[in-house]
């Protein structure tokens, strides 16, 4: 399911970015950012309801309760850091403010998320398709033909996230029976201190929108950045396979699927990646024209994309093994020591390095008159390189508790099949692919290039890999 919100997605980017200007593209990608902030307290509850889920505890209805309250919370949060960054921005405050209406939604839709990943997970990427697959026709008529801007697409938004909220209520509605217990919400706010200070480095990471706003003075290079990651995140589909260990682990299934499971997730990622680094000059054309300078800059953040799975993945086989929180005799210290702290502590300083060298090379950047695109790749290879520490820590603690492994031999295989195959397809794409300026008949075009990469890479894996001819089997059965 998630493969397939890639096109509608891809479709939804395509949309946008030819239809809004430079500038309202940046206004757009500047309200996702302030956003992040506003939702900073949603792990307050989301957080631990999937670990009760998954330990068949019945704190569903409160915690759904519960985030209804928080969201309030988050509208204020917007609202102040709304009125904090955007004296600086050169926006439309206007229509930075309207991002506020998406604020209740997201929190409802973080914690069915939470609920169904620790109870059902691929319900919640059945609720990501309708969400991306109801974008697209919606966005068409508010944006492209009614002309309606960034208010259209928050609108779409607010839409597509309504029709994935129901969905994902409709499923859950046998789950979410039981009654409001206050038990669960004295031990959120208990553990308030925990769950608050997780997130932190997430905040601490998202700062760099608002940094390079304010040193650029300007927001075109974070609609180069955003078009960039667009294409260049492609890679972090392949997390999706990785989603249910999570749930597996918590409730103590120690099976031996961690080293097919992270094989499995690679399979998915060499593909994606080449796509979005074989493909990067079509696909920025085809986002617009005015992004295609930034093929450089795409193929540094394939690269992060990679790196930001595997910490994702990593952090989730380390929490999953955490258990301090079932432990009754469980005291501040004992939560200090956990991974639930170390984790985000060790995030937090790495981030904030981060944050550091992004402000050095910014004002030595402006200090030269450095154009745009300058800016913009020093933000991305910094933002890749300050990734490594993560997963080599990550990594290791993987590798202490777990003893996961990797398939080398089957890694080699999709590696050199990979490479072969969108080497030949990069060639011939050169070659005979015609830019048109009519995304109606270039869009067919690349695509085609891109189904028979895909095809191609599939088929000689299906003839090498017992793995993953036992995978489409799989697939093709669960589909009938």
């Amino acid at each position: 399911m998630n493969v397939i919100t890639v096109f509608t997605g891809l479709a939804f980017s395509l949309i946008i970015t030819r239809t809004l200007s430079i500038e309202d593209y940046g206004t757009w990608n500047l309200i996702l950012g302030i956003l992040m902030y506003a939702m900073i307290i949603d792990p307050l509850i989301s957080y631990w309801v999937t670990r009760e889920t998954a330990r068949t505890e019945d704190s569903q209805k409160t915690a759904i309760f519960g985030s209804s309250l928080l969201s309030a919370g988050g509208m204020i949060i917007f609202l102040i850091t709304v009125l904090l960054v955007t004296d600086e921005s050169f926006v439309n405050i206007q229509v930075v403010i309207l991002g506020f209406i998406l604020v209740p939604g997201m929190f409802l839709s973080r914690v069915l998320y939470a609920i169904n990943l620790g109870w059902k997970p691929h319900l919640s990427s059945y609720g990501l398709l309708i969400s991306e697959a109801s974008k697209v026709p919606i966005v068409l008529m508010l944006v492209y033909f009614f002309n309606m801007g960034v208010l259209g697409v928050i609108i779409t938004f607010f839409i597509a996230q309504s029709f994935s909220i129901v969905f994902q209520i409709y499923v859950l509605r046998n789950k979410i029976k039981g009654r409001i217990q206050f038990k669960y919400i004295i031990k959120w706010l208990k553990l308030s201190w925990l769950t608050l200070y997780s997130p932190l480095a997430s905040s601490v990471y998202k700062t760099d929108i608002l940094i390079f706003t304010i040193f650029s003075e300007s927001i075109t290079g974070l609609a180069i950045f955003a078009a960039a990651n667009v294409v260049g995140s492609l890679i972090t589909i392949a997390n999706s396979i990785t989603i249910p260990t999570y749930a597996k682990i918590l409730a103590e299934d120690k099976g031996n699927y961690l080293k097919e499971n992270l094989t499995l997730m690679l399979f998915f990622a060499i593909p994606l990646g080449l796509i979005s680094i074989v493909f990067s000059k079509p696909a920025l054309f085809a986002l617009n024209p005015v992004y295609e300078g930034a093929i450089l800059i795409v193929i540094v953040m394939v690269f992060k994309g990679f790196l930001s799975s595997l910490i994702n993945i990593f952090q989730q086989y380390v929490w999953g093994n955490e258990k301090v929180d079932i432990d009754s005799n469980a005291n501040f210290k004992s939560f200090l020591k956990s991974s639930i702290f170390k984790i985000p502590t060790v995030k937090i300083i790495d981030y904030s390095g981060y944050l550091i060298l992004l402000v050095i090379g910014l004002t030595i950047l402006k200090q030269n008159s450095a154009n745009e695109l300058d800016y913009v790749l020093y933000w991305a290879i910094i933002s890749t390189v300050i990734q490594i520490p993560l997963v080599v820590y990550l990594g290791s603690q993987v590798k202490k508790q777990l003893r996961l492994t990797i398939d080398v031999k089957s890694l080699l295989k999709y590696v050199l099949t990979g490479t072969s195959v969108f080497g030949i397809t990069f060639i011939f794409t050169e070659k005979f692919l015609v830019y048109s300026n009519s995304i109606l008949e270039f869009l067919p075009n690349l695509l085609l290039f891109v189904g028979i990469s895909i095809l191609g890479y599939t088929l000689i894996s299906y003839m090498i890999d017992n793995r993953i001819k036992n995978l489409v089997n799989a697939i093709i059965q669960e589909i009938k």
